[in-house]
């Protein structure tokens, strides 16, 4: 047998007694691969992210549901963990702003979303995007209207009241998946090897990061990463013809989207 086993223990339990019982469990296996397979050559991705606008027309649609997208790459630049913790609650306050301005205001979505969204394991596959749910009709609408939300949160200034807004929920929920094991051994610990910093983010959150971070220094880390000339912007349109009857007829066609600027 080769290859790596890892055992994580969530508990109240002395080192040496858990060392002991995996030992006195495990002691029938061989010994463990000494070396691993160099971790970004088995990882690695050719990541390419288009830009501009766009519009995907599809078949097989039930309904009028459809989708405005809009994301910003930030592949290339180099994040600092603050940083992330930083972009990472931008996309609640501008999904907060969002949800202001086209679901209570003018009733063009249901439940916008924004995230800011990276993977451990590649540092070039990193990105915020707005996901607003919409009727085919106004898919183009909802693109101009979140891209014109996010540009004037760019030249504004932010508020101390709009920070804590979006961080007391964030830090809430933090705070009580802390006390799940289940949380614990799938997103803190596990892995932990191949992702050096897991542990650190993870404990970075738990003591309140979110709460530490000023409107300035959000401010600046939303006109670094937050480019124009980064943006994808795709309207999801089911077709004119598309009744959801039958076999679904999967068909998407990249097409530019007449959105004014």
């Amino acid at each position: 047998m080769e290859g790596f086993l890892e055992v994580i223990i969530v508990g109240d339990m002395q080192k040496q007694v858990a060392i002991d019982l995996v030992l006195k469990t495990l002691a029938s296996l061989p010994l463990r691969k000494i070396d691993k397979e160099e971790f970004s050559t088995a990882r690695r991705l050719d990541f390419d992210m288009p830009l501009g606008d766009y519009a995907i027309r599809y078949d097989g649609a039930k309904g009028d549901n459809a989708f405005g997208v809009v994301a910003w790459n930030m592949g290339t630049f180099d994040v600092s963990m603050r940083e992330g913790a930083a972009l990472f609650l931008l996309s609640k306050i501008l999904e907060n702003r969002v949800n202001d301005k086209i679901r209570q205001e003018l009733g063009k979505s249901y439940s916008p979303m924004v995230n800011y969204q990276s993977l451990p394991a590649y540092d070039d596959v990193r990105f915020l995007r707005a996901d607003v749910d919409c009727l085919a009709e106004d898919a183009q609408l909802v693109l101009e209207l979140t891209r014109s939300i996010t540009q004037e949160f760019l030249r504004g200034e932010l508020s101390s009241e709009e920070v804590e807004r979006a961080a007391m929920p964030l830090q809430d929920s933090l705070k009580a998946a802390w006390r799940d094991d289940q949380f614990l051994a799938t997103m803190v610990l596990s892995g932990m090897y191949e992702y050096e910093n897991s542990v650190q983010y993870a404990l970075m959150y738990r003591d309140g990061i979110l709460l530490e971070l000023t409107p300035d220094e959000l401010m600046d880390a939303a006109r670094k990463f937050i480019k124009d000339d980064r943006r994808l912007s795709v309207a999801l349109i089911p077709s004119i013809d598309a009744d959801g009857v039958g076999e679904s007829q999967v068909r998407a066609v990249p097409m530019p989207v007449a959105v004014e600027q």
